[in-house]
């Protein structure tokens, strides 16, 4: 994302499209950065195409670089996260995991403990604070501390 101040014209070498939640996204290389980028197509202001063509890294797999991740942006390293649902909420997310690693650690009366092995980002908080009242991170601390920090920001958008 590049604000007006730092928008930057650069060659993109497109290795695939990705879609997630409606939006696409070109995922390629640019020269001189050594990860591979995601924009999003509907950001794009301008556009020229090339004849130039480029070799593709053979080693490279579009699968690998989203099947540990809510969404299409992290640069966290995998982690185990732990979430409690309540019971009610708990039904919901077993008939919808939030990723594909999920599975159930613990359910009884109380609720529903899941465990996903993802790299966190701004996608999986979303998703948790799509639950609310009905979610609480387990672990890892810090993205409890997080959630906590943005529930305790939005309460104070009521208070007037």
């Amino acid at each position: 994302n590049f604000s007006k101040e730092t928008r930057k014209s650069f060659t993109v070498f497109p290795y695939g499209l990705k879609e997630y939640q409606s939006r696409w996204y070109v995922v390629g290389m640019v020269e001189n950065i050594d990860n591979p980028l995601k924009f999003g197509i509907d950001r794009v202001e301008e556009l020229n195409v090339h004849d130039q063509t480029f070799e593709k890294d053979p080693h490279f797999d579009m699968n690998d670089l989203f099947d540990d991740v809510v969404g299409v942006r992290t640069d966290r390293e995998k982690e185990e996260i732990l979430l409690h649902f309540t019971p009610f909420q708990g039904k919901y997310i077993k008939t919808l995991p939030l990723h594909p690693s999920q599975e159930v650690v613990e359910e009884d009366d109380q609720g529903v403990t899941v465990k996903l092995k993802v790299r966190p980002n701004f996608e999986l908080k979303q998703k948790l604070m799509m639950q609310c009242q009905a979610v609480k991170v387990i672990q890892p601390q810090w993205l409890a501390e997080e959630m906590q920090e943005i529930y305790r920001e939005a309460l104070e958008n009521y208070k007037k």
